[in-house]
């Protein structure tokens, strides 16, 4: 009976233990392992230039507290593109990896856009992503950007777990409104903690098109975002400065109308007045001033018609028009707005 108990009490360790170690198990799976998925270029790139970018992302991702897996081995084992579960489940089961970083560069003459993902190898989900531009840049300068955006989700990476999730939002204009899931949180710029996993941020302001996206949320990282809003068409600030602006273009071309009217009228009444030459010494020129007012009427005017055809109210009904006329007898205006 010896011999076959021995062999159950081995055979109860065995199973205790987790059974052989399985490549595709949570045991032989790294916690903090990383890979590096091969790079997505959407442009013209030699494989040589592609390869230094490669290498400037993974020395920004070196020196985390995680280990990054061997690149040959990933290129060994990735499809290419690797952008399917099917590929992030092969890379966790060969390599052990708990998560892949994934790099897209375009290419557009000589601007070049970056994105980075961190993603979750057993599911596919984004944990958390970057991304970058750089305008008019070389390969060398477009390498560096990819090492400190490498640094960046590094640092991302070893804050994950370590307390709560950080939100920082910062706007153009400032003072804008920032809601999460519907609800208000407070103005731009803000810092606060947020619960991790899903949510809708939405950014707003008076007068500018609101902002809204999924951003997901993960303990210990702190996401930034940078926003510039853009000005919403129908904005009610804008029509009235364009009326403003309409109405002191009118006034400056009634001005200059009278000044024109005025110009090389003489007030002479007695004979004494007339100088040697035969004019008047009260003679009037006012063409001058005439035409300053004539022009800045006329730059007003333009204005303030752009400023109202552009922000009209986007519901009405009337098709929105402008005109104005200067005659010797006064400026006549006709307008529906």
């Amino acid at each position: 009976m010896r011999g076959p108990l021995l062999y159950l009490m081995l055979l109860l360790l065995w199973i205790g233990l987790g059974g052989p170690a399985r490549a595709d198990g949570d045991g032989a799976v790294d916690a903090r392992k990383v890979a590096v998925l091969p790079l997505v270029i959407d442009g013209s790139i030699d494989d040589d230039a592609k390869a230094g970018l490669l290498q400037g992302l993974r020395s920004g991702l070196e020196r985390g507290d995680f280990e990054l897996a061997s690149q040959g081995d990933v290129e060994a084992n990735a499809e290419n593109p690797c952008d399917r579960q099917t590929c992030y489940g092969r890379l966790r089961s060969e390599l052990g990896v708990s998560h892949l970083v994934r790099a897209m560069v375009v290419v557009k003459n000589r601007d070049y856009e970056l994105s980075l993902e961190l993603i979750n190898a057993e599911d596919g989900s984004v944990v958390v992503s970057s991304g970058d531009r750089c305008d008019i840049c070389g390969l060398e300068e477009v390498g560096e950007l990819l090492s400190s955006q490498g640094a960046l989700l590094r640092a991302k990476i070893d804050a994950m777990g370590a307390g709560p999730a950080i939100l920082i939002v910062d706007s153009k204009p400032t003072g804008a409104t920032v809601m999460i899931d519907g609800e208000v949180v407070g103005v731009t710029p803000i810092e606060r903690s947020v619960i991790a996993g899903e949510h809708v941020l939405r950014v707003s302001s008076d007068g500018y098109v609101a902002e809204e996206r999924e951003v997901n949320f993960v303990p210990g990282v702190t996401e930034t975002i940078n926003l510039e809003l853009n000005r919403a068409v129908g904005s009610k600030k804008m029509r009235v400065l364009g009326g403003v602006s309409l109405a002191g273009g009118v006034l400056a071309l009634g001005g200059a109308g009278v000044l024109l009217a005025l110009d090389d009228q003489f007030r002479c009444v007695d004979p004494m007045d007339v100088d040697n030459e035969g004019d008047c010494r009260e003679y009037r020129n006012y063409s001058p001033a005439g035409g300053v007012l004539a022009a800045a009427g006329a730059a007003f005017t333009t204005l303030g018609v752009v400023l109202l055809l552009r922000h009209r109210k986007p519901k009405s009904s009337k098709k929105a028009s402008a005109s104005a006329t200067l005659s010797p007898t006064g400026v006549w205006l006709r307008g529906r707005f």
